[in-house]
């Protein structure tokens, strides 16, 4: 039997065809070569033909102003089968992940062996019945990487010391092995390396531009990973456009904020990572999150509800829990930013005291010809709180939403000043005025998700907890025993039993995302609810309280078995 139809043979589709009929398709089929970052075909090509892999790796993209890989399809596994079935155009493109060898079956070919063999039209049901079942055709989120390869990104990068360290790391939740080079391996060989292990780490010690195996590296991977550092003299400018979407990791002295604007301006990296140096910890997070194992960590928006959060953490942490990612809106990321500089729930506490208790972000009211309040005061501590720190150089990595009013659509802030995303995701509208960001209009995160699940859990990195202290406000009960009566002057009938004006928005917000927010705590692995009962959004001197109504209820869910690892 041929080499063509020894590969037919080893898809299941095909494993009942006939040897003469298989044999008669292996000489109509078309032997194509794709190489990496090359397309097979765009979303709304005709469906004419279908592909078998024979090497390497191909990605079905959903194509877009962001292209979303929704699934990569690997040595012996086919694409485009129902296109031919249906006749409609492509729904997805077919991008070469690294450089791939395919066998293309023609309509014709198809059709002509639909026509011959009875028993391929029903495995061809079988298999397209089965595709539906267990994957749906969209399944959103990056596929998680196979073959994984660490390139420096300038001389003297230490490449070799961490990939040493990875692969330390990475070989506690499976198997791997390790390509140093010295040059290209073949297809076929890279493919046998991916199946009898979990991962295959490349590491390279010289710049891509100069040397075959370093190129070769960022050709074959599914994930590239640039490594820089501190060193003097070192500049973006280095960077090849060819890494344009990698990963980056940056070795960085301890106790400094690194900046990695130039880098991240350079690459547009997928993911950042802060390696200390005398530290495994930068490592060791990584190692997690390209492993899936990474804990996400997701605070929800609730006014003076989010100080459970406090609580939350602190308990988790106590416990042994290692939190590797955050994220939050509202207070919820307001919390979320200070615990991602590393700081200890008492200081957390203690800023947060300062900040909503001895004064108020809503200090400074106005006339309301654009808010209540002008806010420069919240917005002048918030920066002072935070300096120059930047997102993209916190060793933990971290988001948080708010909403762009301009354009009508939820904002993530991933990158930039933390001062001005925390400033941004807690902006009340109407209370204070709204933050201009670039070309957006920012307000508070909450209005389109209190909370925001689905930025961490599409990075598929591991595991996420959400935490919501939303709560249900109280329906209104008898009319108060003593009201002051200037409260009854001013508010009329409604002082009996109106909560204040700030609580009403707030829950506000929450009527127009309840269904998003459903299916945000149906997407955590694990969803913490504090039992806040009776508690306020705007009861901010109860932060004692508060924070220890967190730790119960985080110390039930650790009782209970039920934090993921």
């Amino acid at each position: 039997m041929s080499d063509v139809a020894d590969h037919l043979r080893a898809i299941d589709l095909f494993a009942r065809v006939s040897p003469e009929h298989l044999e008669a398709l292996a000489e109509l089929v078309i032997l194509r070569g794709v190489e990496a970052g090359g397309w097979l075909f765009h979303a709304g090509d005709p469906g004419d033909s279908m592909f078998v892999v024979t090497a390497g790796r191909v990605d079905l993209v959903l194509e877009g102003p962001q292209p979303e890989v929704i699934v990569s399809v690997g040595r012996g596994e086919s694409i485009g089968e129902l296109a031919l079935v249906t006749g409609e155009p492509r729904p997805t493109g077919a991008r070469a992940r690294r450089d791939s060898e395919l066998i293309e079956i023609t309509r014709d070919a198809f059709h002509q062996l639909l026509e011959q063999e009875t028993g391929f039209a029903f495995a061809l049901v079988r298999e397209l019945g089965e595709r539906m079942r267990v994957a749906p055709p969209v399944a959103h989120g990056p596929q998680p990487p196979r073959t994984i390869a660490l390139v420096p990104l300038h001389d003297g990068a230490p490449t070799a010391a961490v990939a040493d360290e990875l692969f330390a790391e990475l070989a506690k939740f499976g198997t791997l092995t390790r390509l140093d080079g010295p040059g290209p391996v073949e297809s076929e060989v890279l493919d046998r390396l991916e199946a009898s292990h979990r991962w295959v780490l490349l590491s390279a010690s010289s710049v891509g531009g100069n040397d075959p195996w370093a190129r070769y590296c960022i050709r074959e991977a599914d994930r590239v990973i640039a490594l820089a550092d501190h060193g003097p003299g070192v500049s973006p400018a280095v960077a090849s456009p060819q890494l344009r979407g990698c990963d980056l990791a940056f070795r960085a002295p301890p106790g400094v904020e690194p900046d990695l604007t130039g880098w991240v301006d350079a690459l547009d990296p997928l993911a950042v990572y802060v390696l200390r140096e005398g530290s495994a910890s930068g490592v060791d997070r990584m190692a997690r999150r390209l492993a899936g194992r990474a804990l996400g960590l997701v605070l929800g928006g609730g006014g003076a509800r989010g100080f459970a959060h406090v609580g939350v953490v602190e308990e988790l942490q106590q416990s042994g829990v290692v939190i590797d990612r955050l994220g939050g809106a509202s207070m919820g990321g307001v919390v979320a930013s200070l615990f991602a500089e590393q700081r200890s729930p008492d200081e957390v506490a203690s800023i947060l005291e300062a900040l909503y208790v001895r004064t108020t972000p809503l200090a400074g009211r106005t006339i309301p010809l654009v808010a209540l309040s002008r806010a420069v005061q919240g917005f002048a501590a918030v920066h002072e709180l935070h300096g120059q720190r930047r997102i993209e150089g916190l060793d933990i990595p971290f988001y948080c939403v708010s909403s762009d009013i301009a354009g009508q659509q939820p904002v993530v802030h991933r990158r930039g000043l933390v001062a001005d995303a925390v400033s941004a995701t807690q902006a009340l509208p109407a209370l204070v005025p709204p933050l201009k960001l670039d070309d957006y209009l920012l307000v508070d995160g909450s209005l389109f998700s209190n909370l925001p699940v689905e930025p961490m859990r599409s990075s598929g990195e591991g595991p996420v907890i959400a935490v919501d202290v939303s709560g249900r406000l109280h329906p209104p009960g008898p009319p108060r025993s003593r009201v002051p009566a200037i409260r009854r002057w001013i508010v009329g009938p409604a002082a009996d039993w109106a909560p204040p004006i700030t609580e009403t928005l707030l829950r506000s917000f929450l009527l127009g995302n309840a269904a998003s927010d459903a299916a945000a705590r149906l997407q955590a692995d694990l969803l913490i609810e504090p039992r806040l009962t009776g508690i306020g959004m705007m009861d901010f001197r109860a932060l004692a309280r508060i924070r220890q109504l967190g730790r119960e209820a985080a110390r039930a869910a650790i009782a209970a078995g039920n934090v993921p690892t």
